[in-house]
């Protein structure tokens, strides 16, 4: 697992570039590998530019991708018609609502450090709530950023105009385990990228919500 799960570090989708060509991530195509035949929902709290979303779409999975950027997503809803499978939907992913469906995975890439302590909580929370037992919560995201803004709650801005919020690894998965996640697999990983600084780091986390 160790190595499926870290083995595309130096891919050119990775966590921090940019994916034009709605190519899916090395993380959306290691997580696809863990649903079964019977596991068909999936839901997706900022899902950014909407690769991974149209990957798991293309896949045969039910998909809903959700986005608090209103103009991205009028242009998936406006580009990706052809799929009958995924819904796009405008909305904060810190606030959803109680739902009475129960998804098959939750799959969240580079959203966590773009929110606050309390937003990270509320949604951690929903997720927990709104997976069946035994169903997996997947979460990549940076983990050590700056180290001006490592101890930040709120997501601090860079000098590429990014919010971003350091994560804290261990805090993070003792949250996971408090809110009654197993955790199949956590690390922590430094970034082999010549455009990260060397104290840059990345997390993937498979949690899997208790039987």
């Amino acid at each position: 697992t160790d190595a499926k799960c870290f083995n595309l570090m130096n891919d050119e989708n990775s966590l921090f570039n940019r994916n034009d060509e709605l190519l899916p991530s090395s993380f959306a195509m290691y997580a696809r590998t863990l649903l079964t035949e019977k596991e068909r929902n999936v839901i997706i709290p900022g899902c950014g530019n909407g690769a991974d979303a149209l990957f798991f779409a293309g896949e045969n999975y039910n998909v809903l991708a959700i986005s608090e950027v209103e103009e991205d997503i009028k242009y998936l809803n406006q580009h990706h018609k052809y799929f009958k499978n995924i819904r796009f939907l405008y909305a904060d992913h810190t606030q959803l609502l109680n739902e009475s469906i129960l998804y098959d995975m939750v799959y969240s890439r580079s959203v966590l450090n773009k929110l606050s302590d309390e937003e990270q909580n509320q949604l951690l929370r929903w997720s927990y709530r709104h997976l069946k037992n035994g169903a997996r919560l997947c979460i990549e995201t940076s983990g050590k950023i700056k180290p001006a803004i490592d101890t930040a709650t709120t997501p601090q801005q860079t000098k590429d105009n990014f919010h971003l919020r350091a994560i804290d690894f261990k805090a993070l998965c003792t949250q996971l385990e408090n809110l009654g996640f197993n955790l199949d697999f956590a690390k922590e990983e430094k970034l082999f990228s010549p455009h990260k600084s060397e104290e840059e780091t990345l997390i993937r986390i498979v949690a899997r919500k208790k039987q």
